[in-house]
């Protein structure tokens, strides 16, 4: 009977989930920081950023690091509230994400100075930083130059691949708006199908809607009429509607921000790790690594941008592409090969044609 309870102690301590008053997870493990998740509408089960923050502080919790406490707020006036009851029971660390919450954890952390704010892809500036607030933002460009790669390289040299190609030379990038996260994809983008095509047209778009379902299905339309047959979509909302379109279009969609798993016509995405981002702050700010608030950047380096698996397309990529796409990668991480800081300053060679498989 003792060895029964014994058991059922150990087990309570590190692995498992309690409900909390709105029947959210707390992973509890005693005696450790307390970590405080704010998630917006819908809460878990989004198969986005919700789900992939609390993966990484999970983690976190059942390698004995921080117990974990979850809650979803309706509303801002419902985050503030969750924010302050989280504050009143002594959490140590309370994390929300994406912009909506910059102005959120920016009061929280003038107000609580013992407690550690952590806002997931919210970047402060510099005036906004203080001591217990911490940023994390990811290199897009990163990701932008590996779909500028793939997209590169099919659309000409292994045009012959795939039904939906063509030897036009021509691929698209739609965008939502000009705002600096988009700009980076963009810029990466420019950057990686330069760099293996330099012939290659790439035809932009800009919506200037960040939800317009319509627009998105035009632009798709459009690229296609004009020859265009593998898309990077960087629209928001927006892209619900470039999915459909694509479907209707054969046109392949490189996709942003999270793993599409293999949609429709998604030939791959380009991923943003928030569960890594949000594993690695809680085990450094545990471990005292940082002596005081900062924005804290996530690219391929830091394992915060990858790009997700072929699924469905898979048996279409040659061997070739995924070596260039680990070389490229392996350069990247270690710095010997860089992303220009403009577009204008992207080199390359128009007489460098590369051969068609």
């Amino acid at each position: 009977m003792k060895k029964y309870l014994l058991f059922l102690s150990i087990l309570c301590i590190n692995f498992s989930i309690f409900s909390s008053g709105n029947n959210e997870p707390v992973l509890k493990v005693e005696d450790k920081i307390v970590v405080g998740l704010i998630l917006d509408s819908p809460g878990l089960g989004d198969s986005s950023s919700n789900d992939s923050c609390y993966l990484g502080l999970e983690q976190a919790a059942e390698e004995g690091l921080i117990t974990l406490r979850v809650k979803t707020s309706k509303s801002l006036e419902d985050s503030v509230l969750i924010l302050t009851k989280y504050v009143e029971d002594r959490v140590d660390i309370v994390y929300a994400i994406g912009d909506k919450n910059k102005k959120l954890l920016i009061d929280g952390a003038k107000l609580y100075k013992n407690t550690t704010f952590v806002g997931i892809d919210i970047l402060f500036d510099e005036s906004e930083i203080r001591e217990n607030l911490y940023g994390t933002t990811f290199k897009e460009q990163d990701g932008g130059y590996l779909a500028g790669l793939v997209a590169g390289s099919l659309t000409y040299k292994y045009f012959n691949r795939h039904p939906f190609l063509n030897e036009v030379n021509r691929v698209g990038i739609i965008l939502g708006k000009n705002n600096p996260e988009i700009n980076s994809y963009k810029l990466g983008f420019y950057s990686g199908v330069k760099k293996v095509n330099p012939p290659c047209e790439i035809i932009e778009i800009n919506l200037n809607d960040l939800d317009n379902e319509e627009k998105g299905a035009s632009a798709v339309s459009e690229l296609k009429g004009k020859g265009v047959d593998i898309v990077f979509t960087v629209a928001g909302n927006s892209d619900i509607g470039v999915f459909k379109s694509a479907i209707e279009s054969d046109i392949l969609v490189i996709a942003v921000n999270k793993d599409q798993g293999g949609l429709n016509n998604t030939l791959t995405s380009i991923e943003k790790k928030i569960s890594v981002t949000s594993y690695l702050m809680t085990k450094k700010i545990t471990a005292g690594e940082y002596s005081t608030g900062s924005n804290v950047v996530f690219g391929l380096k830091e394992g915060g941008i990858s790009l997700a698996p072929y699924y469905n397309f898979d048996k279409y990529i040659p061997k070739d592409l995924n070596v260039l796409i680990k070389n490229k990668t392996e350069k990247l991480i270690k710095g010997s090969e860089i992303i220009p800081l403009t577009i204008e300053e992207i080199e390359f060679d128009p007489e460098d044609i590369p051969e068609i498989e």
